[in-house]
């Protein structure tokens, strides 16, 4: 099989404040991405890649967040 890139995609795991029990996670980050690849009809996300924002990401309003990247593919038959 083919496969064509139909979109880059972003996922956000984010702490919106220091009460929050749970920390901002990876997994939840891959998730969010993959929400967003199946939003553009997408078979599949790759090339994921994360890290955890150095400090506060006041443009999504976290106090502390984790952003994955990658791409979003499409399969094509042969």
């Amino acid at each position: 099989f083919r496969s064509i890139v139909v979109g880059a995609v972003r996922g956000l795991s984010c702490n919106h404040n220091y009460y929050q029990t749970q920390s901002p996670s990876e997994t939840e980050a891959i998730e969010a991405l993959k929400l967003q690849a199946a939003l553009l009809d997408a078979d599949a996300a790759v090339n994921i890649v994360c890290q955890p924002n150095p400090g506060p990401d006041w443009r999504h309003r976290c106090l502390a967040s984790i952003t994955c990247v990658g791409d979003a593919i499409r399969y094509q038959g042969q």
